[in-house]
């Protein structure tokens, strides 16, 4: 059983690696799904375990790509995430054609007794490779959907970490209306989506 891994954070391919590689699989790794595409055209692979924030190309742009190909569309794919874990995220990975969808953090034990789960019920028959069930395009403005919730809530947390931060300065008083007008010239700007990248910032 050969598997590639993909992952822009170094110390998460290690840990994936060195569990997958202690119970007796091939392990390949790639840092983002451009990498992964290569290694996948070039060598022969049973799944893949693809992490979903990574620059360059993205887990869910990476599960769509292997799924248009028809030589790599029957391999098993399962995400691993730690940013993409609501259940609108997981709906949209299995819409994508992914076969699981794992989040991070999880126990080593339990993560290992889920892949091996993956591969036995494949070997078994009771599961096969996915195929996407909507249009690209449709995909495509899901993915949009869930990136914008996942930027307003960044915005959310980073306005609640400056005001933390700055009412912790001993003898300085801060306005929270200078903080408010601060973070709009951010999100007043616009995000322009491309359907060849994740997105591209715009004035």
């Amino acid at each position: 059983m050969k598997i590639l891994i993909v992952d822009d954070k170094e110390e998460s391919l290690y840990l994936v690696e060195t569990l997958l590689k202690g119970k007796g699989y091939e392990v390949v790794s790639a840092v983002n799904g451009a990498e992964g595409l290569e290694k996948l055209r070039a060598e022969s692979f049973d799944m893949i375990i693809s992490d979903i924030l990574m620059p360059v190309m993205d887990g869910f742009r990476f599960c769509e790509e292997v799924k248009k190909d028809e030589k790599l569309k029957d391999i098993l794919f399962v995400f691993y995430t730690a940013t993409y874990t609501d259940k609108k995220d997981e709906e949209l990975a299995s819409k994508t054609g992914a076969n699981k969808f794992i989040r991070k953090p999880i126990e080593p034990d339990k993560f290992i007794k889920i892949v091996q789960g993956v591969i036995k019920n494949m070997e078994k028959g009771k599961i096969e490779p996915k195929k996407p069930i909507l249009e690209e395009k449709e995909i495509f403005k899901l993915y949009s959907e869930c990136l914008v919730k996942k930027l307003e809530k960044k915005m959310l947390n980073l306005k609640g970490e400056i005001t933390q931060r700055i009412s912790q300065k001993r003898g300085v008083l801060y306005d929270p209306q200078v903080v408010d007008a601060c973070l709009k010239v951010f999100t007043e700007k616009k995000f322009q989506f491309k359907q060849d990248s994740n997105f591209i910032y715009k004035e």
